[in-house]
Order: structure tokens, then sequence, then C-alpha cells
């Protein structure tokens, strides 16, 4: 295994209990080190499982052995880091594309569309989960699968593209949306993504699971 494109992992207990993130530095193969922004040596066992990010590969699940931890101020971040060489013993799974890691959200933005007039529409609606590979949204506008829409996730000036895969009957998906009104349901897919843009997503989709487990702590 070698990973080239890894700057995040998450670190968990051999029990699969959340410790806390980490930034890769350099490339992994054998060995990894990590750099943590929280000092964590009263956390870390002798072997750890780690979660590690690469913009390539998606998510990689490896069995880690804690070699060496020390703690340095580093200039950069003008702050006291923790810092730990590890050695991958092994690799347990890759999880990537159709199987990328989902994680639930409440984003809501517009979707701009063509209708079937021809007409460039635009429409509300609630992202309730999202992967690198698609999302599941709400919306009170009804549309048939194989619809194509954009919208701005990234908050970044340049919208994604979907394709509705899969449309559900209207329900109370959120009741925080839309003023409880029946909503539908779409599963889609993100479609005439770059190489960089699969990259953010799958940082996006990594921070938002990290945010949801601090908030579990």
């Amino acid at each position: 295994m070698k990973l080239q494109y890894c700057d995040k992992a998450q670190i968990y207990t051999m029990d699969k209990e959340f410790i806390c993130t980490a930034d890769v530095l350099g490339d992994v193969e054998d060995t990894a080190t990590l750099r943590f922004r929280e000092l964590v040596k009263d956390c870390l066992a002798t072997d750890v499982s780690v979660r590690f990010l690469d913009d390539l590969k998606g998510m990689v699940y490896c069995v880690c052995h804690v070699l060496e931890y020390t703690e340095e101020f580093d200039p950069n971040l003008d702050m006291v880091v923790g810092k730990a060489q590890c050695q991958v013993i092994s690799q347990d799974n890759v999880v990537q594309r159709r199987q990328d890691v989902k994680v639930s959200t409440r984003i809501q933005t517009s979707a701009d569309f063509i209708n079937e007039a021809g007409n460039l529409e635009s429409a509300d609606l609630m992202i309730l989960d999202i992967s690198a590979g698609g999302l599941f949204c709400i919306s009170l506008r009804e549309w048939s699968e194989g619809q194509i829409f954009s919208a701005n996730i990234l908050n970044t000036p340049l919208p994604l593209d979907c394709q509705v895969l899969r449309a559900q009957d209207p329900d109370i998906y959120d009741d925080g949306f839309a003023n409880g009104k029946p909503q539908y349901g779409y599963g889609c897919r993100f479609i005439n993504l770059t190489s960089h843009t699969e990259a953010a997503l799958r940082k996006f989709v990594f921070n938002q699971e990290l945010k949801t487990r601090r908030s579990r702590r």
C-alpha cells in the first residue's frame, strides 16, 4: 500500500472509539508520520485503528503500531503539536466510489435546472446525506429519474452537477424544511466531476463526519 495524496487521518482505538484527527506528513507506505493539533499522549495506545483519507483511493482503513510519540513547538502553526511515527501493520479495507463514506447532514441550498418547457428554473432543496459519489436530497419540486440539476454545495464559485437516479414519493423527510409540507426525496449521483472537485468532495465529507463524531463525544 502506498498513499501519495493523503493529508488527513482519523484515529480510533482498536474498539473503534474515536480519539482525534491528525495531519499526515508525507507519503504513507510501510510507515506514516502523524501530526496532532491536540496533545493526545495519554489517549494513544500502542496499536490504533487509522482511517487515512486519500484524495484518489478514498478512505483507507489500517491498523498502525505507534513507534514513537513526541511533542514539539511547530512554528508554522504557532502551537505545540504532537507527532507520532507509526508502522502500518495491516490494511483492513478501502471505501471508495459507490462504497464511499456517507454522512448525514442538513445543507439547504438551491438547484438550477432546465424544466419541461426548456427554460432555466430554480428550486430549493435540502441535502440530508452526502458522499463523494452522490447525495440524497428533498425538495417541493417534482423531478423524474434522469433529471440533471446544478447546486452549490461546497461553498465554491463552481456548482456541482447532479443526476436523479431514484425518485421517492412525497413524505415529511424533514419537518424543518418547507414548513413541514410533504417533500419529494431524490437519490442522486454526481456527474462531470473533475479530479480536483472529487478530492474537495472527499475532504468535505471527511470533515462533516469528523464534526458529527466530535458532537457525540
